[in-house]
């Protein structure tokens, strides 16, 4: 909202350049719970999360699934009396990239004035405990309530046994009153075949979004990314890109994190170093099969990092 407020720019000149007397602004007493709440917003918005690594269109279509729904037009929502909720689903192994797009989408959430809401198993189980489950799904405002790992709500009731959990978690999806202006967001490491089909049907879960092993383009991104100026320029980039087949983004941050706890120690970037440890806390033998001396299938097959199926 919209505020008219005075505001006073205070200089000391005899200090001017001092660095124990700053320059400083005031405002009244009665306009400063305004000017705060405002600052704060500025800065939210201001600040963007970075981008998840993975396709410019699958990324463009989380954000128009999630953030970009809610920030459409809800009159034709009204018009036709549908409910403005969507359920989106995030699968695929640790690693490859799920908590890195929910972040991103938190970011956007306080970017645009969103709600955000991280519902964790301990949360559930207290408002269960409590028979308070709905709220979880409640928000006072347009946003995304983030249901991370809750597995055991949405597996295969034929598979893994029918509890309580299944019925309250799907019967308050669907909301005894309809829900408006919300996306539950869900992550889990299961296989989409795993998770119950009652669970999945459009109406509950309406975008399928599968997280896989990151392609070398990928890969590649990541380190030009994520990966520090500095180290980047005293390690053979191409080189790792071509190593790291089949390894996930989680894989390369640790061995970013090798690299840098090797340096800490010895002063110097060491990727063979930081390659043998990285398997041997793993128990390969891939170490001592693979490195720079090594020759590369440049033209090896790669696979897409998401698949969006829209039910």
């Amino acid at each position: 909202p919209k505020f008219d407020a005075r505001l006073v720019h205070v200089v000391l000149p005899s200090f001017r350049g001092s660095s124990g007397v700053p320059d400083f602004w005031a405002v009244s007493t009665r306009d400063y719970e305004s000017v705060r709440r405002y600052v704060r917003r500025l800065g939210r918005r201001s600040a963007r999360t970075p981008a998840p690594i993975m396709l410019a269109a699958d990324r463009d279509r989380l954000w128009q699934n999630t953030v970009g729904f809610l920030l459409s037009s809800s009159t034709v929502f009204r018009q036709y009396a549908i409910a403005k909720k969507r359920g989106a689903l995030l699968v695929g192994a640790p690693g490859n990239g799920k908590t890195m797009a929910c972040r991103w989408l938190f970011g956007e959430c306080r970017r645009h004035g969103l709600r955000w809401r991280n519902v964790t198993v301990a949360d559930y189980e207290e408002a269960r405990e409590h028979r308070q489950v709905n709220t979880l799904f409640h928000l006072d405002r347009p946003g995304i309530v983030l249901f991370d790992d809750l597995d055991f709500g949405i597996r295969n009731r034929e598979t893994s046994g029918a509890s309580a959990d299944h019925s309250t978690f799907l019967a308050e999806l669907d909301g005894v009153a309809a829900r408006r202006s919300a996306i539950y967001l869900f992550t889990s490491n299961a296989r989409l075949i795993d998770l119950d089909p009652a669970f999945r049907r459009p109406g509950r879960i309406d975008v399928v979004m599968e997280f896989r092993k990151p392609s070398r383009a990928l890969r590649a991104r990541y380190i030009d990314e994520r990966w520090q100026d500095a180290i980047r320029a005293q390690v053979d980039v191409e080189a790792i890109i071509s190593i790291t087949e089949g390894l996930s983004f989680a894989d390369l941050e640790e061995l970013r994190k090798l690299l840098v706890l090797r340096f800490v120690e010895q002063q110097v970037w060491d990727w063979q170093h930081a390659w043998r440890v990285f398997h041997d806390s793993r128990g390969t033998q891939r170490a001592e099969q693979i490195g720079f001396g090594a020759k590369f299938d440049d033209n090896a097959t790669t696979v897409k990092n998401c698949e969006i199926h829209a039910s």
